[in-house]
């Protein structure tokens, strides 16, 4: 508050500014004007990051998220899921950079190319996919199926290609100097 107050006794002109009472008129002002900062302390108190409690569940009404017991972490990731939805336009880099976004790089979106997008979780989020899925809030385009994917420990040496600005650990094609070993991920190593 004090910043505030501090730059309009700063505007005070030269013959007042040394006046105590003209610099209480303008704290008082600024107190009536900014009404002690409220809805700055509004602003902080409803930061999906940061609430808890009431507080998220308030949020989460607003997004149109049902809390279900889950904990206020989960809770939270359940609310960025409902907060994408509602904000993006279904287009797969859409969905693909909003999800990179919110949950970085341990949500992964696959677009199957046959009508159907694959949503690849890590298995600590499991019950935070099933209430996505309950609750329908898992973004896609109109028409396409959404399929997800929990997934474990990754074998050792994956064949793959690093894809954009995530780095992997996967295994590129062998050269002529050395061969690399490696095996494909499939669905029944995930």
């Amino acid at each position: 508050m004090t910043d505030i107050q501090d730059y309009y006794k700063n505007l005070l002109i030269i013959q007042y500014h040394d006046k105590p009472k003209a610099k209480a008129t303008v704290e008082m002002l600024t107190n009536c004007a900014t009404g002690d900062e409220i809805l700055l302390q509004m602003y902080d108190a409803f930061d999906v990051d940061t609430a808890t409690g009431e507080q998220l569940d308030l949020i989460g009404k607003f997004v149109g998220v049902q809390r279900n017991s889950l904990s206020d972490t989960d809770y939270r990731n359940l609310i960025l899921f409902g907060i994408a939805k509602n904000n993006i336009r279904p287009t797969m880099k859409n969905i693909d950079d909003m999800i990179y976004e919110t949950f970085g790089e341990e949500v992964t979106v696959v677009n199957g190319q046959n009508m159907t997008i694959t949503y690849i979780f890590p298995a600590n989020m499991s019950n935070i996919v099933q209430e996505a899925i309950d609750q329908n809030l898992l973004p896609k385009p109109l028409g396409i199926e959404v399929l997800t994917v929990t997934k474990g420990q990754l074998p050792d040496l994956v064949f793959g290609f690093q894809r954009g600005t995530i780095t992997t650990e996967a295994v590129g094609f062998s050269t002529q100097d050395g061969l690399k070993d490696g095996t494909f991920l499939t669905k029944s190593n995930l």
